[in-house]
C-alpha cells in the first residue's frame, strides 16, 4: 500500500474551499491531472460518481463520508484496486489548514 499526504495552508476559509470541493465539475479547473469529474446527485455520503484523469480511463467514484466544510473521502475503483482519498481542513488561527491524502 502507498500513502500520499501533503498539507497547505491558505488564507481561504472552510467556506471557500468548501465551494470549490463541492463543485464538482469543475475540479479540472484546479487540478491539471483531471479531464473529466461528474457525480450522480448531491456532494453527500453515498453519492456516486466518475472520474478521469489524464491518461487514464473513466473509473467510478464513491463519497463515502461527507463532512461539510471539514472533511471529504472519496473512493475509486481502477482496474483491480480501491483507491481512497481524503481531503479534510481545520482553522488554525487566521488560515485554514488543507490536507489531501490518498
Amino acid at each position: 500500500m502507498r500513502i500520499v499526504k501533503h498539507t497547505v495552508e491558505t488564507k481561504a476559509t472552510p467556506i471557500q474551499i468548501w465551494k470549490i470541493w463541492e463543485d464538482v465539475e469543475n475540479w479540472k479547473t484546479w487540478d491539471q491531472e483531471i479531464e473529466l469529474s461528474r457525480l450522480d446527485g448531491p456532494f453527500q455520503s453515498g453519492t456516486t460518481g466518475c472520474t478521469k484523469f489524464v491518461g487514464t480511463p473513466l473509473f467510478k467514484t464513491l463519497l463515502t463520508k461527507v463532512e461539510p466544510h471539514k472533511l471529504v473521502v472519496q473512493e475509486a475503483y481502477l482496474f483491480c484496486a480501491k483507491v481512497i482519498s481524503y481531503q479534510s481542513m481545520r482553522q488554525v488561527d487566521d488560515k485554514t489548514e488543507v490536507t489531501f491524502q490518498v
